[in-house]
């Protein structure tokens, strides 16, 4: 968490809330020394820490290996935040290992990893994503169903506004998930 504020730091100190105005600082020195160390940072992390370290990387734009995060992705024993970071990396980067984590996330089974996919199958303009949505609104869990709910405005799909149209109905006579 320290290392993504490192470019603009916050005026309050994080340990002894003094208040310690700091000028902008270059992301090049944080980059740098990241991928100089990023297996070791990678392999030694647990937790908040893979998430952060995910969201870090993604921030700075630093290479990495994307079948590293496609394992992530695909690794049962992860957790969903670990996996769910990766698979926006991966989305963020327009990886050509996205379409893999894609499918690898949607038959997850961890809820919020296969509500995350579908809205990023949303973002990438897939040509299933209203499939997948609609997938969820019938049978996902309520989490999913809520969110896919939420992702049908993402859809520039007839289908999709018919859809929420439906929905919106459902929700004014207090019959929505």
């Amino acid at each position: 968490a320290c290392l993504a504020e490192w470019a603009e730091p916050s005026p309050r100190d994080r340990v002894i809330g003094y208040w310690r105005p700091l000028g902008k600082r270059d992301d090049a020195v944080v980059a740098k020394l990241v991928e100089e160390h990023l297996p070791a940072l990678l392999a030694n992390a647990s937790g908040k820490l893979q998430v952060d370290m995910t969201k870090l990387i993604d921030r700075l734009k630093i290479k990495t290996d994307d079948d590293a995060f496609l394992q992530w992705i695909e690794d049962k024993g992860r957790s969903a935040d670990a996996r769910i970071a990766a698979l926006h990396l991966l989305a963020n980067r327009r990886s050509a290992k996205l379409d893999k984590s894609l499918q690898a996330a949607l038959v997850s089974d961890q809820p919020r990893l296969r509500a995350t996919a579908r809205e990023v199958l949303c973002d990438t303009k897939a040509p299933d994503a209203f499939d997948q949505l609609k997938k969820a609104i019938d049978d996902g869990t309520t989490l999913e169903k809520q969110r896919a709910i939420r992702a049908l405005n993402r859809l520039k799909d007839e289908r999709a506004v018919n859809l929420l149209g439906r929905w919106f109905e459902r929700f004014a006579s207090g019959k929505g998930p």
